[in-house]
């Protein structure tokens, strides 16, 4: 059946191997270094021991990845083949012999490119009939599988990388490749559209291999180099370390000159203001922030505004998941809606709406808005806009009375804007546990965050409601949040710094 020999296909596995060297790139890391290149740079040249251990949420993405490849495979491409091997040559020769042998599709396999220096496992090779190569009137073409919704030039890149290898193995370099999202799209791209930026980011990609330092920035790493590289930002003194300052804003303040947070506390608004894309209100606050990181204290940057007083205040936190499908329509399930009440006459009460499942969610709504409705005098406050935002659609998603709606969506405040509208705290992120730690306040759980909070409601919902030690969990967490908003508020209305 196939077009070539043994002796054919050992001599084309001998022109792309090499017995004494392996290749120097792995074809995955391109989509990590688009995503971030210092993560890279950390896996050629850190300490291991420096990496952040795993945590409950990577595994439960991780998994999810597997999941969709999985099922992707098991869909779309039933009649393609996976064997196993000992080796990435010796996988590499099974491909070989597979492609000569007319497979319709080869999955998770090695191909390897000795010219190009690179070595990887395509997700799909799919056989073309209308389209001739070395191994006769058939070639192949490279498919990719992303558990993303929106595909990114990183997983454009990466598919690229694949596709030039498969053309100079069989002397025929397709002129399209593909990749497959989270809904099972195929979106197809044409390859001399990207052969430009694929090639830029492979140079730079070897450049760092060969060395060539990467800045660190402030929450410029991923997962495991997260808190390596924010130390490595901080010792710097870097400018990323003022809360607001991207990547793009910072090489604009680079540009300039002002490379740390010290440089920029020493500016003027005028001198800010001189940057393209900096106004004088940005550059107010840039400095406000350098100023209080530099000097380890709170700067007050305008007078406190009053507030009046409610008869009953609640602390308001959500706690929602993307990774299901909210029968409203939305892309996130709010599971949780946690509230600490105070009133006058009564000490803290902690009141939560718990989802058992995301099919609760409307049910657990309506509760939240009929309890919340007929409450006396009541002012909800919550930290930034994720609860007005995600109140607001559940609250029509799911049909829920508008008055008993609107009576809630009336009486939000939200604190985030007024505290930081005053104050620029010596923090490196101007979010609810970083300046709540930063006052004074602990949370119960230290090994429970957002991301924790969700792979927490997975497992829950996968044990269908009996791993109630996660559910405690959740519980704990969310109070915590609900009290961290009091706690702010508190210190806020005491007026301590004037």
């Amino acid at each position: 059946m196939g077009t070539l020999n043994s002796a054919d296909l050992k001599s084309i596995f001998s022109l792309h191997t090499d017995e004494n060297k392996s290749p120097s790139i792995k074809a995955h890391i391109i989509q990590n270094f688009t995503e971030s290149p210092i993560n890279v740079w950390c896996d050629y040249h850190a300490d291991a021991n420096n990496k952040d251990p795993i945590t409950e949420f990577q595994e439960l993405m991780f998994s999810y990845g597997k999941e969709h490849h999985n099922f992707v495979n098991e869909t779309l491409f039933g009649n393609a083949v996976n064997l196993p091997f000992t080796s990435e040559a010796d996988g590499f020769m099974q491909v070989l012999e597979l492609m000569n042998g007319e497979a319709e599709g080869i999955l998770d396999m090695p191909l390897i490119c000795k010219d190009l220096d690179i070595s990887g496992r395509p997700d799909i090779i799919r056989k073309v009939l209308d389209k001739s190569s070395v191994f006769g009137s058939h070639s192949y073409e490279i498919i990719e599988i992303k558990s993303a919704k929106n595909i990114k030039t990183s997983h454009i890149l990466q598919a690229a990388i694949y596709n030039r290898m498969i053309g100079e193995i069989q002397k025929f370099t397709p002129p399209i490749f593909y990749v497959i999202n989270a809904d099972l799209e195929e979106f197809p791209y044409y390859a001399e559209e990207w052969d430009e930026l694929l090639d830029e980011t492979i140079q730079q990609l070897i450049n760092v291999i060969n060395g060539e330092k990467i800045a660190p920035t402030l929450r410029g790493a991923r997962w495991p180099w997260e808190s390596y590289v924010n130390t490595l930002a901080i010792d710097a003194n870097d400018a990323s370390l003022i809360p607001g300052i991207k990547s793009k804003r910072r090489e604009q303040l680079v540009d300039a000159g002002y490379k740390t947070v010290n440089e920029i506390a020493k500016a003027t608004t005028e001198d800010l203001a001189d940057i393209k894309g900096i106004g004088d209100s940005t550059a107010y606050k840039m400095i406000a922030c350098a100023q209080a990181l530099s000097s380890k204290s709170i700067i007050s940057k305008q007078p406190v505004p009053e507030f009046t007083r409610a008869g009953t205040e609640v602390f308001i936190d959500l706690e929602g998941s993307n990774l299901y499908q909210s029968e409203s329509g939305a892309a996130m399930v709010n599971y949780l809606i946690g509230t600490v009440v105070r009133t006058h006459n009564s000490a803290d009460e902690f009141i939560s709406f718990f989802a058992d499942s995301p099919n609760q969610e409307a049910d657990n709504t309506k509760s939240f808005f009929e309890w919340a409705s007929s409450l006396e005098n009541p002012v909800f406050y919550h930290w930034h806009s994720y609860e007005k935002t995600q109140l607001q659609s559940m609250g029509e998603g799911f049909n829920i009375d508008n008055e008993s709606v609107q009576f809630v969506l009336d009486r939000l405040i939200d604190l985030r804007p007024i505290i930081l509208k005053a104050y620029a705290f010596p923090i490196y992120k101007e979010g609810l546990k970083e300046i709540a730690k930063y006052l004074g306040f602990s949370w119960i759980l230290d090994d429970v965050d957002a991301m924790g909070s969700i792979a927490l409601f997975t497992k829950f919902v996968e044990s269908e409601g009996k791993d109630i030690e996660s559910k405690t969990k959740i519980l704990t967490y969310n109070e915590d949040d609900c009290q961290a908003t009091k706690f702010i508020f508190d210190w806020f209305t005491s007026e301590p710094i004037s």
